[in-house]
């Protein structure tokens, strides 16, 4: 399936999710095992993918204990709460993605979009 993208509007200062749609399944929570899919994509100037295992036949990534610090603060909160089946634009700003320093190929001013579709959630 082709990647979702509904960018509309000014730069936010803070995080934003956006539900494109919201799941049904189970649900998300703080310490659970999740498979998510996602897509991460720079807010400069014309949108630019960055990294994304929305591809075809990509399998999801398997995140142990969301909302315990394993993946970038504002996608590991952005993601607690969602439904299996959802999908959710999540906007992260500097001070809540990789830090001053960024990690190349991100700079650290850069804001980042992930477009997440959350798979799974294994007990």
């Amino acid at each position: 399936k082709p990647m979702p993208v509904g960018i509309i509007g000014k730069l936010p200062s803070k995080r934003t999710i956006q539900h494109l749609p919201v799941g049904t399944g189970a649900e998300a929570k703080n310490g659970t095992r999740i498979d998510v899919r996602y897509s991460m994509l720079f807010w400069r100037g014309p949108l630019e993918i960055a990294a994304s295992l929305w591809k075809d036949g990509e399998q999801p990534e398997a995140v142990n204990r969301l909302g315990k610090g394993r993946l970038l603060p504002g996608l590991d909160k952005g993601l607690v709460g969602m439904k299996v089946g959802g999908i959710r634009q999540i906007v992260i700003p500097p001070a809540d993605g990789f830090g001053p320093a960024g990690s190349p190929p991100v700079k650290g001013d850069d804001t980042l979009v992930f477009i997440a579709q959350l798979v799974a959630v294994i007990k």
